[in-house]
């Protein structure tokens, strides 16, 4: 999940950094407006009065470039902190998947060092209560 996060926060970093590009280049918008008009409510017949309006605006950074500079800066800065927090949870992701492959060898250590003490008692076991196996006692009463 951290290491998703991050990604996340990377992505949106570079977002935002692209759209700080962009406050360099000019703007157009467009927009249109169709429609009939009537002073009568009810009265929308092909008579009524048609009118149409269309509008292009073009938006231009002429003296705004120290604020955009500003902007540019400012995401960069937070692009760059998003690559070192993601490089950070790859490298503790890293760390985990690390320790948690050296638990699973220590664990199969123990296990293996288990099984052959297991082994070796059941072997003394069968050695001790074989028919004619000395019990390592004296009968000397």
């Amino acid at each position: 999940p951290d290491l998703l996060a991050a990604k996340a926060q990377l992505d949106a970093a570079n977002a935002r950094r692209q759209q700080a590009y962009a406050e360099w280049f000019p703007r157009l918008f467009v927009g249109a407006l169709f429609g009939r008009g009537s002073a009568d409510v009810n009265d929308f017949s092909l008579g009524a009065a048609r009118y149409t309006n269309a509008a292009a605006l073009l938006a231009m950074p002429i003296f705004n470039a120290g604020r955009t500079q500003a902007i540019n800066e400012i995401a960069e800065a937070g692009q760059s902190e998003a690559v070192l927090r993601y490089e950070d949870a790859i490298v503790r992701a890293l760390e985990d998947v690390e320790n948690a492959l050296a638990a699973v060898r220590n664990q199969r250590q123990r296990a293996d060092t288990l099984a052959a003490a297991a082994a070796s008692a059941e072997a003394a076991f069968g050695r001790a209560h074989r028919p004619g196996a000395s019990t390592g006692r004296s009968r000397s009463s």
